[in-house]
């Protein structure tokens, strides 16, 4: 019970101190509206494997492909080992999207999907999941909640609840500061515990380029929740860069 105070006292005050001023939109959000079709691919150097706050090991370079548009998208991504040197990843991901305008600058769109991920080079078969992301944007601060359920990952089926909230603030014309928080549940989603594995907080750095290339930099403190995770999940730093190209 104490865990779970210490990371609330945490994490609420980010989120409350992100209400003050006007909402923006993600990126991807704005892709979505502005054009029929879109398309993305973004490269991510991050210096520890994280997934659903657990540590798999050192630097990694990640790949992620999305194309689609307003009401459908397909993504897929890839995870490669930079300390042995091979893909240990690669996911596949399609979601239908349908978005209701609350007014001229907000918005909730829900996006259910499925997905399959394989582990090329590794003894782990292939995992299936359902799920359905839910974005509302428009607001002093944007939300983000994940609802997802996973099959065939070696335990019983899984369940995961991701929570995000999200502040951006444009510094000029091509710089972005990006403060987030999250907090995770997870019921033997890759992992045989169960409850409130994580939480985290984090701040990005965006620097828009050209009207096609951005680049970022994320520092995450992530803080461990739940005494059921306590072998599987530390409170820990980790950091990323990200190379965004639009098409």
């Amino acid at each position: 019970m104490k865990s779970w105070k210490k990371s609330l006292l945490l994490t609420i005050p980010i989120i409350l101190s992100t209400l003050i001023g006007k909402g923006q939109t993600s990126e991807q959000d704005t892709l979505q509206k502005e054009s029929s079709t879109y398309a993305f691919i973004d490269n991510e150097i991050t210096n520890k494997n994280m997934c659903v706050g657990m540590n798999y090991g050192g630097p990694r370079e990640r790949i992620y492909l999305e194309a689609g548009n307003k009401n459908i998208n397909f993504a897929t991504w890839s995870n490669f080992n930079l300390e042995q040197n091979f893909v240990e990843e690669i996911d596949y991901i399609l979601s239908v999207n349908k978005t209701f305008n609350l007014d001229s600058a907000k918005s909730i769109t829900i996006s259910p999907g499925v997905a399959n991920y394989t582990f090329p080079n590794t003894e782990m078969g292939d995992a299936q999941e359902v799920f359905v992301k839910t974005n509302i944007s428009g607001l002093p601060i944007d939300i983000y909640l994940k609802l997802a359920k996973t099959f065939n990952t070696g335990t019983k089926p899984g369940t995961l609840g991701v929570l995000k909230a999200s502040k951006s603030l444009e510094l000029g014309k091509k710089a972005k500061i990006t403060a987030q928080a999250e907090m995770a549940y997870n019921n033997n989603y890759f992992s045989t515990a169960k409850g409130i594995s994580h939480s985290g907080l984090g701040v990005t750095l965006g620097y828009k380029i050209s009207d096609k290339i951005t680049i970022s930099a994320t520092g995450t403190y992530q803080i461990a929740v739940d005494k059921d995770f306590e072998e599987t999940v530390f409170s820990e730093p980790y950091l990323a860069t990200n190379f965004t190209y639009t098409f």
